[in-house]
C-alpha cells in the first residue's frame, strides 16, 4: 500500500514546498537522508489513514484537473472553498458530509498548509 501511495503522490505533492530543495543537497550524507524522507513522511501514518488520504487526494484532483485554472497540488484555499461548495450541491448531501465527518478533506487542507 505505502508503495502505491508513494507512486500516486509523489508527483504532486512531492514536487513543491522543501521537496525540491532535497535534490540540491551536496553532502552524501545528506542526499542518503533526503531519499529516505519520502518513505518515512508517507508511513507516519496508519495505512488506513494514507488509503483516506489517498481516496480523498484522487476525488480531489479528478475534480481539479476537470476544471480550467485549478491546479490540484498545491491546493489554493478559494479552490478547495469551491469544491466544497461543489460537494455541498451535490444531489446526494451524505455524500458531503460523510467526507466532512470521516475527515477526508484533511489532505487537501495539509497540502495548503505546508
Amino acid at each position: 500500500e505505502l508503495r502505491i501511495a508513494m507512486l500516486l503522490f509523489r508527483p504532486d505533492v512531492l514536487a513543491v514546498g522543501v521537496w525540491p530543495l532535497l535534490h540540491n543537497l551536496e553532502d552524501p550524507e545528506l542526499r542518503q537522508l533526503a531519499e529516505a524522507l519520502p518513505t518515512t513522511v508517507l508511513s507516519s501514518k496508519a495505512d488506513s489513514t494514507t488509503k483516506k488520504y489517498l481516496g480523498a487526494f484522487k476525488r480531489w484532483k479528478l475534480w481539479a484537473e476537470a476544471r480550467q485554472g485549478v491546479p490540484a497540488f498545491p491546493v489554493q484555499v478559494i479552490h478547495l472553498a469551491l469544491y466544497l461548495q461543489h460537494l455541498e450541491q451535490q444531489p446526494c448531501i451524505e455524500t458531503y458530509l460523510k467526507a466532512l465527518s470521516q475527515k477526508q478533506l484533511y489532505p487537501c487542507l495539509y497540502s495548503y498548509s505546508t
